[in-house]
């Protein structure tokens, strides 16, 4: 029976393909790492071994067993690591990593064309290899992919997946837009929502992980996003349609919002970048892959079932929906 190793793997993607591979494939001996932390209770039937990835001592005791396939899900610092793949040298068939759409150079992308695994990169100082702050994830993240593949030695496939949204996600950008359209009745949508963005639905990328298992001949980098490019105001047309609710859309100017102090982020209007540099090119990985992935509808549906069974709390993201309705209030609309 062969060997995962799986870094993470509790809270959210991880979570989501354990849940699909104890459902189709029940051929691997599995071992989780991480710190115990999250969700501890889950998945009691794999083996377990706790310690901290950023810890010399916790990342010795993955390199006493050889492994078959290492997941990693939750690798963020690239000098602990370079520490983890030295180590493993000899002892590991194949490493399989989570990166994220967040390495490309966004302000050196053409606005409106799609985004390929050749596009230009961030690059990462010394002193921000180690910085703790999202300020620098993108490009801790593209010092992570460089680490792999300077071990030349390593079988690695590297998937870059967008915006991830579906079951278990607990960083609410997504959920932003499902909340509102459940719960308010007039809601700010960016410049008429024209912005367009294609994201990773996780149950897509799950399978796409079980498939990294499998398949024989490979290229080492993939953009993982999961379906066409969609406009923001489509998505949310297709979010209303599920949930038979019809909010109104109050379009506001991108210019407007800033004079008013409004920006995109955690502080205010989620997946708002202001530009059309949100999509990407994964022909790769369907080719590669030979994967098709849920449409659009059938990956939001799926996705409100999910919070319809959590009873729609309040997101932990983006800013009040108070603020939201003064402020419409104030431009008179």
């Amino acid at each position: 029976m062969k060997r995962i190793l799986i870094l993470g793997g509790t809270r959210f993607i991880g979570r989501a393909f354990l849940d699909l591979l104890e459902k189709q494939d029940k051929k691997y001996n599995v071992t989780l790492f991480n710190r115990g932390k999250t969700n501890a209770h889950l998945f009691p039937q794999f083996d377990r071994i706790v310690g901290d990835r950023e810890d010399v001592k916790s990342l010795k005791k993955l390199m006493k067993t050889d492994w078959d396939y290492v997941i990693d899900f939750s690798a963020y610092y690239p000098n602990s690591l370079k520490e983890l793949i030295s180590g493993l040298k000899g002892k590991v068939g194949r490493y399989i990593f989570t990166s994220t759409v967040s390495v490309y150079d966004f302000d050196n992308v053409k606005e409106g064309k799609k985004i390929k695994e050749k596009s230009p990169l961030l690059s990462c100082s010394k002193k921000e290899r180690e910085d703790t702050s999202m300020a620098t994830y993108g490009k801790r993240k593209v010092a992570c992919e460089e680490v792999l593949q300077e071990a030349d030695w390593l079988d690695k496939i590297i998937f870059r997946p967008s915006v991830v949204f579906g079951k278990y996600d607990y960083t609410d950008r997504h959920y932003y837009w499902m909340y509102r359209t459940k719960k308010v009745n007039r809601i700010i949508v960016p410049d008429g929502g024209i912005q367009r963005a294609n994201y990773t639905f996780v149950e897509d990328y799950a399978e796409l992980v079980l498939r990294a298992l499998k398949i024989k001949k490979h290229r080492t980098i993939y953009n993982a996003t999961t379906h066409r490019p969609t406009s923001l105001q489509d998505m949310l047309e297709s979010i209303a349609e599920t949930m038979k609710t019809k909010p109104e859309w109050i379009s506001v100017d991108n210019k407007m919002l800033k004079k008013h102090g409004v920006g995109g982020g955690r502080d205010g209007i989620a997946l708002w970048t202001g530009k059309d540099v949100l999509m990407f090119n994964h022909s790769k990985t369907e080719q590669d892959f030979d994967i098709q992935f849920y449409m659009m509808e059938d990956a939001l549906a799926k996705t409100v079932e999910y919070y319809e069974s959590l009873g729609w709390e309040k997101p932990n993201y983006g800013w009040s929906t108070k603020k939201e309705q003064k402020l419409i209030k104030k431009l008179s609309l």
